[in-house]
């Protein structure tokens, strides 16, 4: 996929989605930027059926755990894709639910000298595979791009 440009693309998202039973936040345009949240048997249906759409380079950056708060909805209760245009819209949803200063370092926001992580509650949860220590419910975040050197994974630089 180049970025999230095409409305065929993006409902192919939202099916994904909402067949999955997430819900998130989907800024469009360049990059393409995917932060949702769900059971862990979600999220790894979603990141698999995104996956098997073959246009898309899609760089899984991290998840953590959520509280079990329904507060904690970054883009509502029902499952499915809200679309943002704008980053800044994106990073002020994550701000509504706490979310921001772990979204901004996994994406390497900060700025510079300060690469530290974010104090508890929004400390990435370090785990050896994505799925493996993550209980219901939590978020993930995820990059859809058409190059390698443009991933914000923190072994690419």
């Amino acid at each position: 996929m180049h970025h999230i440009r095409s409305r065929t693309k993006f409902r192919r998202l939202q099916q994904r989605a909402d067949h999955a039973n997430v819900s998130g936040i989907a800024k469009t345009g360049r990059p393409g930027v995917l932060v949702f949240q769900g059971g862990k048997h979600a999220i790894g249906e979603f990141l698999e059926g995104v996956r098997s759409l073959r246009y898309l380079d899609f760089h899984h950056v991290a998840m953590r755990p959520l509280p079990s708060d329904p507060e904690m909805h970054i883009a509502g209760p029902k499952p499915g894709l809200k679309e943002v245009e704008d980053m800044k819209d994106l990073v002020q949803a994550l701000e509504a639910v706490g979310l921001k200063d772990w979204f901004r370092f996994e994406i390497g926001m900060s700025g510079p000298g300060s690469r530290s992580q974010p104090q508890s509650p929004s400390s990435p949860v370090p785990q050896s595979h994505p799925l493996d220590s993550v209980k219901s419910p939590s978020t993930s975040f995820s990059r859809a791009n058409t190059t390698q050197n443009t991933s914000i994974r923190k072994d690419k630089k």
